[in-house]
């Protein structure tokens, strides 16, 4: 190999390196703001306490998820509601995990592992209630959206379950375009249709998906939710009264708005 060839290599590897560098620093900022916006347990009344928090993050990162599901068994034996496994322990869970990334306190693949374990716990607790519950021909209808571009789900499900709990029917749509959300919402028969969105995903498609939600849906209320609402001043035709800024007062802003 001649020098010339040495120092072309050794630029193409530097430059891998520091596009990989860009890519790891983007999605850990991703990660820090999302984590962020997670519901604060200690401000609901849900706080669970440090140590419980670092004991749930640990198990959701060994190799054994037995463990893991024994200590969600136990939460729910001991009487604790899906509302405080939701936001007292999911929630912190999430922030924790983005807020060590982000400091370089756990890898990637110990994050992205305790993330997907994070979200089967969700779906688990989901499906532990329909079975528990059940569903009423009367119970209120809501449509959840996920806004195009976000590919963020964990605080959806978390709503969509809290909602249950509340004894609302929820139709969840992730991964839809701007014309099939829209479509889904038509042909529903939803009494609230709540828009989701993080920032990852355009914001004028975003504004112009509420006002198509609110021309075809002129007897339904049409709400936005999501950490979006950072940006909420700059999207032209959402009112801030019409945003849902954390999730427990969300339920109750829904319930509000269906009796008002």
């Amino acid at each position: 190999m001649t020098d010339k060839d040495s120092r072309k290599n050794q630029g193409e590897a530097a430059y891998r390196r520091t596009s990989d560098d860009s890519v790891r620093d983007v999605a850990k900022e991703a990660m820090r703001r999302l984590a962020f916006r997670m519901p604060k347990a200690a401000e609901q009344g849900f706080d669970p306490g440090r140590a419980e928090i670092d004991r749930l993050c640990q198990l959701l990162i060994e190799p054994d998820s037995k463990p893991l599901k024994q200590y969600i068994k136990g939460l729910l034996d001991d009487g604790n509601s899906p509302a405080k496994i939701y936001i007292g322990y999911i929630a912190s869970a999430a922030r924790r995990l983005g807020q060590d990334w982000a400091e370089d306190c756990r890898s990637f693949a110990e994050v992205t592992l305790g993330s997907g374990r994070l979200h089967q716990i969700v779906r688990d607790l989901s499906a532990h209630h329909d079975r528990a519950d059940g569903r009423k021909g009367d119970a209120p209808h809501a449509m959840l959206a996920l806004a195009p571009g976000e590919t963020h789900t964990l605080g959806i499900e978390i709503f969509a379950n809290l909602l249950r709990d509340d004894g609302w029917d929820v139709d969840i749509c992730i991964g839809g375009t701007q014309a099939s959300i829209l479509k889904r919402a038509r042909e529903g028969s939803h009494d609230v249709v709540v828009l989701v969105g993080y920032g990852q995903g355009d914001a004028l498609i975003f504004a112009s998906l509420v006002d198509d939600l609110r021309a075809a849906l002129p007897d339904g209320a049409v709400l936005m939710a999501g950490g979006i609402v950072e940006s909420a001043p700059e999207i032209p035709g959402v009112p801030s009264e019409d945003w849902l800024t954390d999730l427990p007062s969300a339920v109750l802003r829904l319930r509000q708005r269906l009796q008002g």
